[in-house]
């Protein structure tokens, strides 16, 4: 009798086992992170150029330069500032 008892228990377990594993589970909402850990769920991806997880609708990926605001005397009197991207001054007027 008490074989058959422990039989039937064992043979429950297992079945509760089997039947638990069985379900999917559900995603978590932001557990997709990528390589770099952006959540692309959430809009993120890796910018190269800034290094870091960014949403491009939010920020742009390309690093914008500020040049200095230095004044280039021309021969002919006027005066010319420097210009991006490389921030050289622009040509004096001919």
């Amino acid at each position: 009798m008490d074989k058959k008892i422990i039989i039937v228990v064992v043979a429950i377990l297992i079945l509760a086992f089997f039947a638990y594993t069985s379900f999917e589970k559900p995603q978590i909402v932001g557990g997709d992170k990528d390589v770099h850990g952006c959540i692309g769920s959430a809009g993120y991806s890796w910018c190269e150029a800034k290094q870091k997880c960014l949403r491009v609708w939010e920020e742009n990926c390309t690093i914008t330069k500020a040049c200095t605001e230095e004044a280039k005397l021309c021969p002919d009197g006027s005066a010319v500032g420097r210009i991006g991207p490389d921030c050289e001054f622009a040509p004096c007027p001919a």
